[in-house]
């Protein structure tokens, strides 16, 4: 004779558990999919931010040289001794400075080393010093002492420009048709190149886009459409 067994009853609380577990889940999921979704913005935000630290090094290094030009001006070091002689770039020898008293680029002068920006700077071109350059409403219409860095992107330019306060988030470099300039070794030209744009007009500094670059002090760097960052050094 066969006996049946009971059967066991149901409890309700292993339901409700499997219920949580799968709610959990659901959860889970969300959230996952939510952090994948946000990986394109916080890639963006991280790049903008790598963008502004790349300006601020651009703008701290014009604003160096800037400093250390006057501190030797200040040494009684005329504009026509400065010179800008250095181990990695030829062509700065300025045959007036015997001295290193009036070299920046030497420890009893100015005590600056020559910095090659890294490529994603600029793509590792090397800045450029001439007397052959005005900027508009700095000083007179006499050529100025002018520092550059050519070969920039458009965003950093633009970043450049925005943390100076040149303009805001949706303005654009002024666009320049020629910017000339050889290497400053004491002299400076009679007829210079007048830099001027409103935007720029009066700016000690700026990045702007020259259609055509000319000029010893240009060599290596693009010479057609390219983004130039400027350091007025010395009005004069």
């Amino acid at each position: 004779m066969n006996t049946l067994l009971p059967k066991s009853p149901s409890h309700p609380h292993e339901k409700g558990s499997s219920l949580f577990i799968i709610l959990i889940a659901v959860a889970l999921f969300a959230a996952l999919s939510y952090a994948i979704s946000q990986q394109g913005g916080s890639g963006n935000a991280l790049s903008q931010e790598r963008t502004r630290l790349l300006a601020s090094d651009v703008i701290d290094m014009g604003n160096k040289l800037s400093d250390t030009t006057a501190r030797l001006r200040l040494k009684k070091i005329s504009n026509t001794l400065l010179s800008f002689e250095n181990g990695i770039v030829a062509g700065y020898t300025n045959p007036a400075c015997t001295l290193d008293n009036c070299k920046i680029f030497a420890f009893d002068g100015g005590g600056m080393d020559w910095e090659t920006p890294t490529n994603d700077v600029n793509g590792a071109k090397d800045w450029g010093f001439t007397g052959n350059i005005a900027i508009q409403d700095i000083g007179t219409t006499n050529a100025d002492l002018v520092a550059f860095l050519p070969n920039l992107s458009l965003a950093l330019c633009n970043r450049i420009n925005i943390l100076i306060g040149i303009y805001g988030t949706g303005g654009t470099p002024s666009v320049l048709a020629v910017a000339s300039g050889n290497k400053f070794i004491g002299t400076f030209t009679a007829v210079p190149i007048t830099l001027s744009s409103a935007p720029i007009n009066g700016q000690s500094s700026a990045c702007i886009q020259v259609s055509t670059a000319t000029g010893t002090a240009f060599t290596g760097a693009p010479l057609t459409n390219n983004y130039i960052y400027y350091q007025v050094l010395e009005s004069r």
